[in-house]
């Protein structure tokens, strides 16, 4: 009894597994599934990414020539201003002083001048009786010319004084607005090393630019006067438009990346943008409008090669199971194995190579120049269905019994008698 049951027992495992291998074996009925998407009319861009900083088109720091106290300040931040428009006064107790001082050195000048001039001209009169030397006139000669340079020496002077008390008014060289203000009325500014910065005006808010960097590797296809995107955190719905202005040629290196710095112009004539946002830059490098348009993924589609020892691709037998209806397509190496780009398009059913010429592409879609109409369907993929799931669902194993009978039904006969 034993025996027997081992046997059965092995028996039934074996079925067991050939049942299982039979149910996940692709079912030799199994067809295959070709993804296709439709070629539409669409708009490609391909676009270069970065970040950068919005700025005021044209800013101007002002700053003091000369030292002194702040007097009086005029203007605070964001106030509009005027060219030529007194801003801050400085003191001008001390340089008035000076210009005083220096007018009095002029004065003394021109009266030592006078003075030689004179003397020069009695000693030539004196020459000219014979009454003085040669000797005397040139000394005569001599001091006057050291009278003329100092009486120049000192007009000098006094004009430089001059220029001081003037420029103690600082006054806006652009129309603009402030944009900053780093003094304080009292403060005292030394412009004896370098010149203090005392106001940042900007010409005009109504125009902007974005200050951005691009990689070196992206540098090539930017070019002067091309569209630019941008949105900014402070207006995430809103996006704003300019054109590229420059690309500076100076390359800057930071941790051994290269980038080139490239400015944006944009209009504002809402005043949205403010000095100091924060903007990510889409930069349009090439662009196609209402233009034929298909899936970058059935560029790169490719069909798989037959199994090894089976006729080739386009021979009587095709590789692959066709559809229902399907008419497996004519043998064309040159299609097949060309280096061209193509696609395949979908015709009888089964997919055929297409060359294409492609246009701008944007990773996404890219544009079809030639070779494809709007409506054909090119292969992006394909599935081949099995047939396991039918197979372990439906699956039976005659060598397994039967379940055990409805209890009552077996209880009718009654226990077997001894």
């Amino acid at each position: 009894m034993k025996t027997r049951t081992k046997i059965i027992a092995a028996i039934a495992a074996a079925a067991a597994g050939a049942a299982l291998f039979l149910a996940l074996r692709p079912s030799p009925e199994g067809k295959v599934s070709w993804k296709t998407e439709a070629v539409v009319l669409g708009d490609v861009e391909k676009l270069v990414t970065a970040t950068g900083s919005v700025q005021p088109l044209e800013q101007v720091e002002i700053s003091t020539e000369v030292s002194g106290t702040i007097a009086k300040i005029f203007v605070d931040f964001n106030d509009k201003v005027k060219k030529g428009q007194l801003i801050a006064q400085l003191d001008q107790s001390k340089l008035k002083a000076t210009l005083a001082q220096q007018q009095a050195s002029v004065d003394a000048a021109e009266n030592e001048y006078g003075y030689q001039k004179k003397q020069r001209e009695r000693t030539a009169a004196l020459v000219a009786r014979g009454a003085a030397s040669q000797q005397d006139l040139d000394d005569a000669d001599y001091k006057l010319e050291n009278a003329r340079t100092s009486l120049l020496r000192a007009k000098t002077q006094r004009d430089q004084a001059q220029v001081d008390l003037r420029n103690s008014a600082i006054r806006s060289p652009i129309d603009g607005v402030v944009l900053s203000r780093e003094v304080e009325e009292g403060q005292t500014v030394a412009a004896s090393m370098n010149a203090p910065t005392l106001f940042v005006v900007a010409r005009s808010l109504s125009k902007m630019k974005v200050e951005t960097s691009i990689d070196e590797a992206d540098v090539g296809q930017v070019k002067p006067g091309q569209k630019v995107r941008f949105r900014v955190d402070a207006f995430p719905e809103k996006e704003f438009e300019g054109k590229l202005r420059q690309v500076r040629l100076s390359p800057v290196t930071t941790n051994n990346v290269v980038t080139y710095t490239v400015i944006i112009e944009a209009d504002n004539p809402d005043g949205l943008l403010v000095p100091g946002l924060t903007a990510n830059v889409d930069i349009v490098v090439a662009s196609a409008y209402g233009v034929p348009t298909a899936p970058v993924s059935a560029l790169r589609f490719k069909m798989p090669a037959p199994p090894s020892g089976k006729p080739p691709f386009g021979a009587k037998k095709p590789p692959f199971p066709l559809p229902d209806g399907a008419s497996p397509p004519a043998a064309d190496a040159a299609k097949v194995s060309g280096d061209g780009q193509k696609v395949w398009v979908l015709d009888g059913g089964f997919p055929r190579p297409r060359p294409v010429v492609v246009g701008v592409n944007d990773g996404n879609r890219a544009q079809i120049v030639s070779g494809l109409d709007v409506g054909d369907s090119v292969v992006v993929g394909q599935e081949r269905k099995t047939a396991a799931a039918s197979a372990v669902s439906g699956s039976t194993n005659p060598f397994m019994p039967s379940p055990p009978k409805n209890r009552k039904s077996a209880g009718k006969s009654g226990p077997p008698a001894r």
